[in-house]
């Protein structure tokens, strides 16, 4: 992660945009010493991240019809 100053971003706004697409980082802006905004990366579409999840929620079909539980817990 890198920190520069609104100012720098300003004056070398091109440049950082190509280089965080070319090696993926975050660019915290800050203004006076402090953070004001994240800059990151956006998400190649083409990646669908969602894909890692598949396969990773688990359940018993059992768990969730059963109502015995239900109603002894009211």
């Amino acid at each position: 992660m890198t920190t520069m100053n609104v100012t720098q971003f300003k004056t070398h706004c091109l440049g950082i945009l190509e280089r965080i697409s070319d090696v993926p980082e975050d660019i915290m802006l800050t203004k006076r010493g402090k953070i004001i905004a994240r800059i990151s990366p956006a998400c190649d579409p083409s990646e669908e991240p969602w894909k890692d999840l598949h396969g990773t929620a688990h359940f018993d079909i059992k768990d969730i019809l059963s109502t015995e539980d239900i109603w002894e817990d009211l």
